[in-house]
């Protein structure tokens, strides 16, 4: 905890976050949230919002969210402070997946929590990096447990992910699914089999 806190100081010690993409995140978040306001005039005479389910969403659907309790600087700082708050927490599940013991070594993850993908504003990537740690981490220690809760879970972090951007979702269902073959022998393939029902929602 007290590594966690430290780790986003930094965020909380300027008044605006250094970032190269960052800036544009915002004011696509404030348009939305505009939108979601009712507002008249030049923006909705201009936008209108896309309600498909593409990929990307996450970080504009929360900052546009928090924009109606917060100001929009203080949605930033908010939103990357759960992307590295969330990072590390993959990490602790992530090093601990295999053996508990192993905790200790999700401490060598937290200089890497201010990458050169966060610096650059990569909001969207940085939260789906985290969730692919994450969905790898669960699946892993649920493995032998193909029940409802276990394939509910982990095909709503897909999903998860999927709106925060593609490529993570896929190389978590890839991952899963390589695991998956690799511990196939000596389970009931009918059993085993109910895991790749998680791929399900994300697969489209």
């Amino acid at each position: 905890m007290a590594v966690a806190v430290v780790a986003i100081a930094p965020i909380w010690s300027v008044r605006y976050l250094p970032t190269v993409d960052g800036p544009s995140h915002v004011y696509n978040s404030w348009i939305l949230h505009s939108l979601l306001r009712g507002v008249h005039g030049p923006i909705a005479e201009w936008f209108r919002i896309d309600w498909r389910p593409n990929p990307n969403w996450i970080g504009h659907a929360v900052m546009s969210l928090l924009m109606f309790v917060v100001s929009p600087i203080v949605a930033e700082k908010v939103f990357v402070t759960g992307i590295v708050l969330l990072f590390l927490f993959a990490m602790w599940r992530f090093t601990g997946a295999f053996d508990e013991r192993n905790h200790i070594y999700a401490f060598l993850a937290v200089p890497f929590a201010y990458n050169l993908l966060l610096q650059n504003g990569f909001y969207n990537f940085c939260a789906g990096t985290a969730l692919y740690f994450l969905i790898v981490a669960v699946w892993w220690q649920r493995r032998d447990q193909p029940n409802a809760r276990t394939i509910a879970l982990v095909a709503t972090l897909l999903l998860l992910c999927y709106f925060s951007h593609a490529l993570p979702v896929i190389l978590s269902m890839a991952s899963i699914g390589l695991l998956w073959l690799l511990t196939l022998r000596g389970r009931p393939l009918a059993v085993h089999a109910r895991h790749l029902l998680a791929f399900v929602p994300a697969a489209p």
